[in-house]
């Protein structure tokens, strides 16, 4: 990497502290000798000065925000006022998303950390910076076939796991976000074709995440965004209509169902039709009260059946830590986590069938604002979550080996 100082060439700046710059999405531009790094705020300051002064302006600026890193806040207010910076784009990198308050006027593009090294590409050429993408080959390309990018936000990991496994299926490239204000962010850095956003999340729900980003500058604030809802009945249609969405998909959902609905905005889908996959136990257990095989096989006829036992792995993995969490939110009092909790119960289970769990979880919702009435049928929802543990477990004998 080259040393602070003025080379004949000065493209890209990185200002973070020693040692960092390796461990930044941006890391790439490391080997390049059009490449300055700067491990505090005057020698940046100086850099750009001296670089001003000679006529070499830097068409990229990244300044590393994140947790851990030393503190460069209000840095890019300073640089803008560096005669010759004016076209110069300026990259934040951060931990998380800043409030309207933190967040500085003068910064063109919020990269949150970790970002997928694909995405690096993508936000140099929407910022219109032409250095560095020489090493195009090493920012990992979008795959032969694929016929579009879909943004899926989804707070429940089973069922962001689900959907983004049926998109990939279909042929489209995945990113996720798990609650609003992520996908706002992501929408920000841009790229995508659809949005599939659930309604009910932590943070930033649904509808105001969709009105945030319809409220954007540029092209981005347009792309297509469907709502997604495990109570379709509840859904207010005017309000996701005045938000900007385009429609609802209801949960749970097939390979088949979310191509039918998606399906205008993506005219080179793969067949829908293709080789059902057969489950690791489809000839030996029966259908049981526990797990309804009908929803189930929907489900794992269009996915390979080690996708499925992933699926069903996380599944197993994941719903106790909900039903500890309602269980602690109703110690607490905390109406919110328990509605959100089951919330996530409910939508993970329908999607693998078990069908007494999502019941059960969905009683637990409609009481969230009687904590004192929902404890009797958490503890139902534990003894039920066994029972379909089981029974999935030997429909899928290496669920819990799968990742």
């Amino acid at each position: 990497m080259s040393q602070p100082g003025p080379p004949e060439s000065v493209a890209v700046m990185i200002v973070t502290s020693e040692g960092q710059a390796e461990q930044t999405p941006f890391s790439y531009f490391a080997e390049q000798s059009t490449v300055v790094v700067a491990t505090d705020s005057g020698a940046a300051l100086q850099l750009l000065r001296t670089a001003a002064n000679q006529a070499r302006i830097y068409q990229l600026l990244i300044i590393d925000g994140r947790a851990g890193v030393e503190n460069f806040a209000g840095l890019a207010s300073r640089v803008r006022k560096i005669s010759g910076t004016e076209t110069m784009k300026i990259i934040m990198l951060q931990d998380g998303l800043p409030t309207s308050t933190e967040r500085e006027p003068d910064i063109d593009f919020i990269v949150l950390d970790p970002l997928p090294p694909q995405r690096v590409g993508q936000i140099l050429r929407q910022a219109g910076v032409t250095v560095g993408l020489g090493v195009e080959s090493r920012i990992p390309a979008s795959s032969p076939g694929e016929v579009g990018a879909v943004l899926l936000v989804e707070d429940d990991v089973v069922n962001r796991r689900v959907a983004a496994t049926m998109l990939e299926v279909l042929g489209l490239r995945v990113g996720t976000a798990s609650d609003g204000a992520e996908a706002v962010a992501a929408v920000e850095v841009g790229g995508w074709d659809l949005i599939l956003m659930d309604c009910l999340m932590p943070v930033m729900d649904g509808i105001a995440a969709a009105r945030e980003i319809r409220s954007l500058p540029g092209n981005q604030r347009d792309v297509p965004i469907l709502a997604m809802s495990a109570n379709i009945s509840e859904v207010d249609v005017a309000e996701i209509t005045a938000a900007g969405m385009s429609g609802c998909l209801s949960k749970p959902f097939s390979v088949d169902q979310l191509a039918e609905v998606i399906g205008p905005w993506f005219t080179e889908l793969k067949p829908r039709g293709g080789a059902a996959h057969q489950s690791e136990s489809d000839s030996t257990v029966s259908t049981d009260d526990v797990i309804n095989d009908e929803i189930l096989g929907r489900l794992s006829e269009r996915l390979p059946p080690d996708r499925m036992a992933r699926l069903v792995g996380t599944f197993l993995e994941e719903s106790p830590k909900l039903l500890d969490r309602m269980t602690a939110a109703i110690d607490r009092e905390d109406f919110d986590d328990l509605r959100l909790a089951s919330h996530s119960l409910k939508g993970s289970s329908s999607f693998l069938g078990a069908t007494e769990v999502t019941e059960l979880a969905r009683q637990v919702e409609g009481k969230s604002q009687q904590p004192d009435t929902c404890m009797p049928v958490v503890q139902e929802t534990v003894a039920a979550f066994l029972r379909a543990q089981r029974a999935l477990q030997r429909r899928f004998p290496t669920a819990l080996r799968a990742d």
